[in-house]
């Protein structure tokens, strides 16, 4: 099965900027918070949401009317594959299928989960590419192992990497679709299309799923998004 994109319909953004793909469920529940600490910080953020529903229009419309940092919102009408592990891998893969179009448009792209939390303000790399490069899970199957090397919580391209964007929707094409594929691909374009000097290394102390002072972006790594009192509490405080 290939992940394959319609039409896409909306407004582009024009600024560098943080963006998160994902479906109408999701929007409503983490983009009011994803878009609010974008603003806090002064960052303009794009949202681009799968099938759409009336809810997220109107929602999108209430935030660029109480937000003053730039807010472009895109979409697209796409079958859904029934089968979890396939649906799963869509859903988590949209992203990178988005990002050429992007790229496009604008000179830079922090590409996000949509229960991230913009904590602090901070510089776009300098180097074309930014990874989150972690000790992989080792113990478990060789697809896991290759599919935790990179997290990709957090990416990030610039439009001189537009070529490389487009060979990572290749990439995860050719591959099983299933949860990690989107990860498996990451590495995969690491090793063998990127010069690793061209890549800028977030850790620990730009992204978290702990939740600790200081860090640039908070992540709703798994079921912390709704149990973590430090992070529940901030999603409330953050949201529009």
């Amino acid at each position: 099965m290939n992940i394959q994109l319609n039409n896409i319909y909306g407004d582009f953004p024009n600024d560098p900027c943080v963006f998160a793909a994902c479906d109408s469920k999701y929007f409503v529940d983490h983009a009011p918070s994803f878009v609010n600490s974008a603003h806090k910080v002064g960052k303009p953020a794009h949202v681009h949401v799968v099938n759409p529903t009336n809810e997220v229009f109107d929602l999108v419309k209430r935030y660029k009317e109480k937000i003053s940092t730039p807010l472009s919102f895109t979409y697209n009408d796409m079958d859904i594959p029934n089968d979890p592990d396939q649906m799963k891998c869509t859903y988590a893969s949209l992203r990178f299928f988005i990002l050429p179009h992007l790229l496009e448009k604008i000179e830079k792209i922090m590409v996000l989960d949509i229960d991230c939390m913009v904590m602090r303000d901070f510089e776009f790399p300098k180097t074309p590419c930014g990874l989150f490069v972690r000790k992989p899970v080792t113990y478990l199957t060789d697809w896991i192992k290759e599919g935790t090397k990179i997290a990709a919580g957090i990416v990030y391209f610039d439009n001189t990497f537009i070529d490389r964007s487009k060979k990572l929707v290749k990439i995860i094409n050719s591959l099983p679709k299933t949860w990690y594929a989107d990860q498996v691909a990451l590495n995969k374009l690491l090793v063998e299309h990127i010069d690793y000097k061209d890549v800028t290394v977030f850790d620990g102390n730009f992204m978290d799923w702990d939740f600790l002072d200081g860090t640039v972006i908070w992540t709703g790594k798994g079921n912390r998004k709704y149990d973590n009192p430090r992070y529940v509490a901030m999603k409330k405080l953050m949201s529009i």
